[in-house]
């Protein structure tokens, strides 16, 4: 059995010769990292810890991939990332800066301060050339190789909404200025359609989204602001995945149970991670039950 197909069995709850696995580092930087520490060079590192689901990222996911040089190299060279002089940042084509000094994923500033900046906000375009770049060089290897290949969007739309205000102004706009927030998320939403209408065409295992809708103590908002400005949008962009039949996963950290029927009312099959430091597992399973 493949990798690729082990985990569609799953996800379909079939009989499978054992339990997929998705094994991830925060970065590359991380992995070298403990393949150094196990006396190991990358590639044997990583047979060691292979995993059944491949992430290929776009070019716009700098934030995913700020430690790794080739990447990075790349997206300076072909407008996905900007150097303005200031030291360990470096710019996403969103305005947004990223801490480059070897921590991952850390934001530096937003680019937006009031609702009027926002107004005449233009995304990037989805379609730039060179945005698959890093997709071409390895995902027709691993399909080769059977595994479970995703193209992922992180940041969807709660996280790259924050990203360009600030998080607690995000949330204050949400109230202060709703309106000006959901065209905000239209446009946001638009772009990520976009995309997923190209990587469709890579025929990948699974969609993807990724926002954090959770914290260690719970969600991050209420069920009915996120059913007003999260739900219809998140809809949008997977069904461009499952009218192809193509199962989708989210990336959610925290405790995000009150969200779940709806997200599988609108074609969520998988959540990643489920946080057990955060959910109470046992809780969850009768939520899901009861649900069904």
């Amino acid at each position: 059995m493949t990798s690729e197909e082990r985990v569609l069995k799953t996800i379909k709850k079939e009989k499978v010769d054992g339990i997929p696995i998705c094994f991830h580092f925060s970065d590359e930087k991380t992995e070298r990292m403990f393949a150094e520490k196990l006396s190991m060079d990358i590639d044997e590192f990583r047979e060691v810890t292979d995993s059944d689901i491949k992430r290929c990222f776009i070019m716009d996911d700098l934030q995913m991939n700020i430690n790794n040089d080739e990447f990075v190299d790349y997206a300076l060279k072909n407008g996905f990332a900007e150097n303005r002089g200031e030291e360990n940042i470096l710019y996403d084509r969103w305005g947004v800066g990223w801490v480059n000094d070897g921590s991952p994923q850390r934001p530096a500033s937003h680019p937006f301060n009031s609702i009027e900046e926002l107004i005449d906000f233009r995304t990037p375009e989805a379609e730039k050339e060179g945005q698959f770049h890093m997709v071409k060089k390895s995902i027709k290897e691993y399909q080769k190789k059977g595994y479970a290949v995703i193209i992922p969007q992180f940041f969807t739309i709660f996280e790259k909404s924050w990203l360009l205000m600030g998080y607690e102004n995000f949330f204050i706009q949400c109230y202060e200025n709703k309106k000006s927030i959901e065209t905000l998320m239209d446009k946001i939403t638009d772009y990520r359609v976009k995309l997923a209408e190209m990587i469709v065409g890579f025929n990948v295992t699974c969609g993807h989204s990724g926002d954090d809708f959770g914290t260690q103590r719970g969600p991050v908002m209420s069920l009915q602001l996120w059913r007003d400005l999260f739900k219809p949008r998140l809809k949008r962009i997977w069904d461009v995945y499952t009218r192809k039949g193509i199962p989708v996963i989210h990336h959610s950290c925290g405790d995000c149970r009150i969200y779940l029927p709806d997200m599988i009312d609108i074609g969520l099959k998988v959540l990643n991670p489920v946080q057990a430091s955060a959910i109470n597992l046992k809780a969850l399973i009768e939520s899901i039950n009861e649900y069904r």
